[in-house]
């Protein structure tokens, strides 16, 4: 079964204690609807990233100075 989003801790690189939000893997499905593939609203999504792998590359690669702090993989029920 594979992973639809993440649940991510992190903090920007400037500020203080954890922020909490998640990552999509599914892709914008329409902007009418607002969703991800999977149901998920815009407004919840951090950022869309196609797998863990991504998500951890654009991570490595992040310009936005953040530091993911941890993440657990969220599976479709």
């Amino acid at each position: 079964m594979k992973p639809i989003g993440a649940n991510i801790k992190y903090r920007w690189s400037d500020g203080v204690g954890e922020l909490s939000a998640y990552v999509s893997f599914g892709d914008h499905q329409d902007v009418e609807d607002g969703v991800d593939l999977f149901g998920v609203p815009d407004e919840d999504i951090f950022f869309y990233a196609d797998g863990e792998q991504e998500m951890l590359e654009r991570y490595r690669k992040s310009i936005d100075d953040w530091e993911l702090i941890k993440y657990t993989l969220v599976y479709q029920d």
